[in-house]
């Protein structure tokens, strides 16, 4: 009787990690991971002005923003796959590399380098 309900208790166990449903499965971006392919530009010139950065990628939200570095810029979302950001002439003022991210339902995409020259 013992080993039956070891048994009982261990499949139901590995059926239920097994399926994926685990809160951290289920809640993150409905879609996949999100994913950061390309910035257009992919850089731009120290003391340049105000542009609009394309990114694209893959499973971006309506609720995504894009970081600048650490700030949220102001994000427009145009499909699953390409988000667009108002880069003030501020943030390029200084040469340097800039890491640009998507959050999105509290998940952050991988981070790409912008480079300012």
């Amino acid at each position: 009787m013992l080993q039956i309900k070891f048994f009982a208790v261990t499949a139901i166990a590995l059926m239920t990690i097994g399926c994926g449903y685990s809160s951290r499965n289920y809640m993150g971006p409905r879609n996949g991971t999100l994913n950061i392919v390309q910035l257009s530009p992919a850089g731009a010139t120290a003391g340049g002005g105000d542009f609009t950065l394309s990114v694209t990628g893959a499973h971006f939200r309506s609720d995504s923003a894009v970081y600048f570095g650490s700030t949220a810029k102001p994000t427009s979302y145009g499909t699953t796959t390409q988000v667009t950001a108002q880069i003030a002439a501020a943030d390029i003022a200084n040469p340097g590399m800039v890491q640009v991210y998507v959050r999105s339902g509290g998940v952050n995409s991988n981070a790409v380098t912008f480079v300012i020259q």
